[in-house]
């Protein structure tokens, strides 16, 4: 019962974000629909953690990446650019898990050394 209430707020939460959005897009209803969508966002990708075999997250992961950038290419507008960007979303989770789970398995010690966020102060 528990888990039924928290999707129904979810979705609940998600409504308004959306509708507000697509009434009137720009920044800051950008972030209210991005915090009202985060919710709903996080129990779908719980749930498909769960359900989906780990192949099967990385394709649809993909697929969705891959659709949400040719949207946008397709119909260049407010709405495409927020969703077209969320929809990658799955998929840059994914390989971060992946980096972090290498990472413990005696992979690259620095698996992040040399990219933009290294600095003066990063490893060697």
């Amino acid at each position: 019962m528990k888990r039924v209430l928290l999707w129904a707020a979810a979705i609940a939460l998600a409504i308004p974000g959306v509708v507000v959005y697509a009434l009137d897009p720009r920044g800051l209803t950008y972030w209210l629909n991005f915090a009202l969508l985060t919710p709903l966002a996080c129990l779908v990708l719980q749930a498909a953690a769960r359900i989906l075999p780990y192949r099967a997250q990385w394709a649809i992961a993909t697929v969705l990446a891959l659709s949400g950038a040719l949207a946008y290419l397709i119909w260049r507008d407010d709405q495409w650019w927020n969703y077209g960007a969320l929809l990658a979303m799955p998929l840059s989770l994914l390989a971060s898990e992946r980096a972090a789970r290498l990472n413990k398995e005696g992979g690259d010690p620095y698996p992040y050394a040399g990219s933009g966020f290294d600095g003066p102060w990063g490893p060697p």
